[in-house]
This record gives C-alpha cells, structure tokens and sequence, in this order.
C-alpha cells in the first residue's frame, strides 16, 4: 500500500522540552512543545527521517532514543521503526518509562538501566522533571539519579558477602 504524502499525521513529542528543527519540504522553522503532538505531513516526517535528523531517527538511525513518536503505523514501518508484522524497534523513553525504571527491585541494574536508557538531554530532562513530582517515592534510586545527572560517580552499596555454597568432595 502506498503511502499519501500529503496526508498528516501526528507526532509526539516525548520529552519534556520544546523541540525544534527546520522543516525540509518548505522553508520554515517547526516547534513541537514539550509532551505534545503536533500534525506533519508524511512526505516532511519520511524527509526529516531520510536525512538522519536525530529528533526523528534517535542515536542509532533506528529511533532508539529519538524524541519524536510517529502515530502512524504504516509512517513507522516506511521509517523502519516497526515491522509489518508488529514487532517495534523503536524504543521510546518517556515519563511512564522512566516511573517503570524506578521499580527495578536491584540497584545494580536499576544503575545500569539509567545508564543505558537516559542518554539525550530531553531524557535527562524527563528524568529530572519525575524526580521532582510526586511520582515515585524510592529515596535510594532518587539519590543516585541525581548523582547521575549531576555526572556525579556513582556507587552502589555492595551487600555483605555471604557464605560460598559448600561443595561435595
């Protein structure tokens, strides 16, 4: 099925800071406000994506970490951010992934998450913006985000060794 470039689609913004890039089919500036979505036509989101703009595609030209959401199935395929058959490539950190990473019952892969997952600035931004709300309650993983953030070492507590398991001779 072919794709109408004419037609208009919404993207998200899935950060918590206003994003903006020049449009390429027309000669104009574009704004996306924090969590919002705004209408674009598929022919402007397929070239912002065919030129590689990191806002569309992410770090890795796959849309890992990018910090815009296309709500178009058939626009993500044609981008290569989900298969035909469903299966999503795209990994999108938003507020309810950040929440979800603050229930990581083990603090040495909660650190390693962080690590891996709050990479651009409008994820760090997120991250800071949770951390301030209400949202989530754990003090320890509070503490060390904002280690993280500050680009502060971070340390976790080792627990206490405990006996090896004793082996048959």
């Amino acid at each position: 099925m072919e794709l109408d470039l004419n037609k208009k689609v919404n993207l998200r913004n899935t950060s918590n800071i206003d994003c903006y890039f020049r449009q390429i089919e027309r000669p104009h500036d574009a704004k996306v406000a924090k969590k919002s979505k705004v209408l674009f036509t598929i022919g402007e989101i397929l070239a912002q994506c065919y030129a590689g703009n990191p806002d569309f595609v992410g770090i890795d030209g796959k849309g890992t970490h990018s910090t815009f959401y296309i709500e178009d199935k058939q626009v993500r395929v044609e981008a290569g951010f989900e298969s035909d058959d469903g299966k999503v490539v795209q990994e999108v950190i938003d507020e309810k992934a950040i929440i979800e990473l603050f229930k990581i019952e083990k603090l040495d892969i909660f650190v390693e998450t962080l690590k891996s997952k709050v990479q651009t600035i409008g994820e760090r931004q997120t991250l800071r913006d949770v951390i301030s709300s209400d949202k989530v309650n754990e003090h320890d993983r509070i503490q060390i985000a904002g280690k993280y953030l500050r680009g502060e070492p971070i340390d976790v507590p080792k627990r206490n060794p405990s006996r090896p398991p004793k082996t048959k001779e």
